[in-house]
């Protein structure tokens, strides 16, 4: 999927939406089982020829009552910036909605052929998914529709209780983009209370680390 994005992004939101729905489909089996992904990137997702999406890497995966694992990188922390929900900067192990954050950055890549929330650090892009305002996707590419605006705006919100509890439902919304309540767009999109990342617990581990 990274040499997709590279070389053909933003795709066609007909295929974008198709490679989510598949990759939905597959993380929702994981989470039947109680197998949380932790680390979904475009790098951890082979595309056959025929266009199936093949899940890769369960490195980070936790199962249900398992203790935490971090990757041994600068910070500590689970997962890969770019794609980490605000939980994991925050230290937390993270659940189904974890993989649900890092799914809808990778849909909102997949139709901009950029990333929600860039900086030019990893400490800057883990501040930005703690402090930054959600771009409005209808916005930054003309096109698009409310609708799927606001489906990859729930899916990217900070507090995991204000995204889709599990990926039926996201996959419900991704099925009945019709049906999707484009009046939470604007809240969805609204710019946090800022918060120090200093005083989150990446930021405490890094201030000790230094």
């Amino acid at each position: 999927m990274r040499e997709l994005i590279k070389e053909q992004a933003p795709l066609p939101v007909d295929q974008a939406l198709r490679l989510t729905h598949k990759i939905a489909e597959g993380m929702a089996y994981c989470h039947e089982h109680d197998v949380i992904h932790r680390d979904l990137k475009p790098e951890n997702i082979l595309i056959s020829k025929d266009g199936q999406p093949v899940i890769l890497d369960f490195g980070l995966a936790l199962t249900k009552g398992a203790r935490r694992v971090t990757y041994a990188n600068f910070s500590g922390t689970a997962g890969t910036p770019d794609y980490m929900a605000p939980e994991q900067v925050e230290g937390q192990r993270g659940d189904k909605r974890t993989d649900i954050y890092a799914l809808g950055t990778m849909l909102y890549e997949m139709l901009t052929g950029t990333l929600p929330f860039v900086g030019g650090d990893q400490m800057k892009v883990m501040a930005a998914h703690l402090q930054g305002a959600i771009p409005r996707l209808d916005k930054v590419k003309p096109g698009i529709s409310p609708q799927i605006a606001t489906v990859v705006a729930k899916a990217l919100q900070r507090d995991p209780e204000q995204r889709y509890p599990d990926m039926a439902a996201f996959i419900h919304d991704l099925d009945h983009l019709d049906s999707v309540d484009v009046s939470m767009l604007e809240k969805f999109s609204a710019t946090p209370p800022k918060t120090s990342f200093w005083r989150t617990q990446t930021g405490r581990g890094l201030i000790t680390a230094w």
